[in-house]
């Protein structure tokens, strides 16, 4: 059992909590806003007020917020991780969806302070994470990665490691370029059929 610090409890971190405690682990929770967060305590999570209250005994913490402003701030801000005195050796995971500069950067921040990093980018919409179906791209050592596949493996049923610390996110990325190229053309499509007379809702169910 790892005793969890989870860092965001918004629309996917509340899908994905009770997914790790089902697993049989330890979580504290921390979310900017406490009351949103409350469901998860009633299911058995610890909450804080604060980050570095978060990590005082976790072995493993993750972190799953909204852009790079987000993360810098639960991590390097006031009250942040690295104001808390997480263990020497203290896996630290970043599952958001960020910059590949700042993962970089964090990962460097991340190893001053005596942690083990690795990034873990997730992809799926938030009822995939409820059906605990979301796809993990990790970025980290290999020994790292697979400490934390039994509790990413909570949530998601398909962990893909790309390479060092960098690679899951810059992945996630690129997958995220993808889509919004498929969004658009599809878009374009459906122009297309509308100016050359198509049937619209005949259109979208051939697509």
């Amino acid at each position: 059992m790892a005793r969890i610090a989870f860092l965001g409890a918004g629309t996917m971190g509340s899908a994905m909590v009770p997914h790790v405690l089902n697993g049989g682990h330890d979580v504290t929770v921390y979310n900017r806003t406490l009351d949103k967060a409350r469901p998860l305590e009633a299911l058995g999570a610890k909450l804080t007020a604060t980050p570095s209250e978060a990590v005082q005994d976790a072995n493993v913490i993750m972190s799953i917020v909204l852009d790079d402003s987000a993360s810098r701030e639960v991590w390097t801000g006031k009250n942040g991780v690295f104001e808390g005195t997480p263990s020497t050796g203290t896996l630290a995971i970043e599952c958001s969806t960020v910059s590949n500069d700042w993962v970089l950067e964090l990962s460097g921040l991340a190893e001053a302070q005596g942690l083990r990093f690795m990034d873990c980018a997730v992809a799926g919409r938030p009822d995939a994470a409820i059906d605990a179906d979301l796809r993990m791209f990790a970025g980290g050592r290999v020994e790292d990665v697979e400490e934390a596949r039994p509790i990413l493996t909570c949530f998601g049923k398909r962990l893909t490691h790309f390479g060092p610390v960098g690679k899951g996110n810059a992945y996630k990325l690129i997958y995220n370029t993808i889509g919004t190229i498929q969004v658009v053309a599809l878009i374009e499509g459906m122009y297309a059929c509308e100016a050359a007379g198509i049937d619209l809702d005949a259109a979208a169910d051939a697509f």
